[in-house]
């Protein structure tokens, strides 16, 4: 053990003993301890820190619906390889695909393939994760999304909520009423601005926090489809009404319109977000809400300002998705933009990266004070799970959301 965390440990018990303030000076001690930025990797992995002492840093993973659906064999393996990892947080999906993934609920139906392994698969997982200390965070995978098929020219549905409500369709500047992704297939989405999709957001969200045990809610798609929507009627309305101006397509063209325009946009996306907050606190009081959101250089495009739900209280955490190699300033203009580097962690890929370069951004991620990181997702991490114990997580972390250490059920 090096002699500067020898000294620096000595100190922190001390603190530990005189009160919970001081415990809490002594974890940001240790935490500027560490040897080039690295927090938890700084301090030896033969040490157990007192409780009182823990380092909190989000180490959190999504679980695909495909790894649902491989069956509570697997995930029990999982949830063990993934707790001797030293992970700590899991993001399970609640809504995806214009399906639930809990049965009974009253907006929308449950997912026919996770009901193949078992019906109440979600409520026997959260119940695993939490035997294990985890914390367990509702994912709203799809958010303002309702519906994807890989060919809408065969496949007239967008949904069971758009089939039954098709006005609140979200519409790009053409007119189409999908996004159409090649590589994928075809996205429908419901609009965000409309009070009408609002409530059925807040109330499908609200419905899966009251069914089953999370400890958090991790928002998703909180946001217009991409920088071409919306262009549907309640949206040119509602523009026309709040600035004066006309929404047509005309309005790429008009910088000084095009501007009002996005201005707007994240406008209206952040009202709503307050209202889900309250919606949340009313549902759950206490429990943290965290987003998985888009880099520094989409807001604009995406509608999607998460700094200022941040400041305004409306989250508590913010993982911006970077999903890539070398992905370091992109990093850094996203973490720059939140009011606090701790509130801010950071997505990375386990499946588009390799394992030295996933450790590298986790190292990066906390030379910059971040609050944790999230990875995309658990199927290709379990394969890294063991090297990144070793390179980068030696010791366990409590989990965090952006507020505190987690409360864990």
């Amino acid at each position: 053990m090096n002699l500067n965390f020898n000294r620096l440990f000595f100190c922190a018990l001390m603190c530990a003993a005189t009160g919970p303030l001081s415990a809490g000076a002594a974890v940001d001690a240790l935490r500027s301890a560490a040897v080039s930025g690295e927090t938890a990797a700084a301090i030896p992995p033969d040490v157990q820190l007192p409780a009182a002492l823990a380092l909190t840093e989000s180490r959190g993973v999504w679980v695909d619906k495909s790894d649902l659906y491989k069956g509570k064999e697997y995930l029990l393996a999982a949830l063990d390889q993934l707790k001797a990892a030293n992970l700590n947080t899991l993001y399970l999906p609640i809504w995806h695909k214009g399906w639930v993934t809990y049965p009974g609920s009253a907006y929308a139906p449950a997912d026919p393939d996770m009901a193949k392994v078992d019906v109440k698969l979600m409520s026997w997982l959260i119940d695993e994760a939490h035997k294990r200390g985890f914390m367990v965070q509702a994912w709203t995978e799809y958010g303002f999304g309702t519906y994807h098929t890989p060919n809408a020219l065969t496949d007239p549905s967008r949904g069971a909520i758009l089939d039954k409500r098709p006005e609140l369709t979200s519409v790009d500047k053409d007119g189409r009423p999908y996004e159409h992704i090649p590589e994928w297939g075809y996205f429908y989405s419901m609009c965000p601005v409309n009070q009408a999709s609002q409530d059925i957001v807040i109330a499908l969200f609200t419905e899966a926090l009251k069914v089953l045990p999370f400890d958090a809610l991790n928002l998703d798609r909180m946001r217009f489809a991409n920088a071409n929507f919306c262009f549907c009627d309640h949206c040119k309305k509602k523009f026309r009404e709040d600035t004066g101006y006309e929404l047509d397509s005309s309005i790429f063209d008009d910088p000084e319109r095009l501007a009002s325009w996005r201005a707007w946009r994240k406008a209206q996306v952040t009202a709503f977000v307050g209202r889900l907050r309250a919606a949340v606190k009313d549902a759950r009081p206490g429990m943290p809400v965290t987003a998985a959101v888009w880099y520094d250089t989409e807001l604009d495009n995406m509608g999607q300002d998460w700094p200022a739900w941040l400041r305004k209280g409306y989250l508590d955490f913010a993982v911006p998705m970077v999903y890539w190699s070398g992905n370091d300033a992109t990093v850094d203009g996203s973490a720059g933009l939140a009011p606090a580097r701790g509130k801010v962690g950071v997505g990375i890929s386990a499946a588009d990266c390799p394992k030295e370069e996933v450790a590298r951004q986790v190292r990066h991620a906390r030379a910059k004070k971040m609050g944790g990181v999230a990875f995309w997702y658990l199927n290709p991490l379990l394969g890294m799970a063991d090297y990144l114990k070793a390179e980068v997580f030696p010791t366990p972390a409590q989990p965090y959301a952006g507020t505190r250490a987690a409360k864990v059920k």
